[in-house]
C-alpha cells in the first residue's frame, strides 16, 4: 500500500504528456480493489490504505481550467 501511494504521488507529479494512458488506467481499475480492502481489521492496513486512498482525490478531480490570454 506504501508503494501504491508513492506511485499516485510521482503520478500527480508527472507532466500529463508523460505518463502512459494504459498506465493511467491501471491506477483507476486499482481504486475499487482498494475500496474492497477498507474491512480490514488491522489498523495500519487502514492507514496505509487510507493514505492511499487519499492520494487518488487530485485524480478523481476534474481538470483546473486554463485561462490563455482571457480565454478558456
Amino acid at each position: 500500500l506504501k508503494a501504491i501511494t508513492t506511485l499516485l504521488r510521482s503520478l500527480k507529479q508527472a507532466p500529463p504528456g508523460n505518463v502512459e494512458k494504459p498506465v493511467w488506467k491501471l491506477v483507476l481499475q486499482l481504486y475499487p480493489c482498494l475500496v474492497d480492502c477498507t474491512t480490514s481489521p488491522s489498523p495500519s492496513v487502514c492507514k496505509a490504505l487510507r493514505d492511499a486512498l487519499h492520494e487518488y482525490a487530485d485524480l478523481l478531480s476534474p481538470p483546473a481550467t486554463v485561462i490563455t490570454n482571457g480565454t478558456t
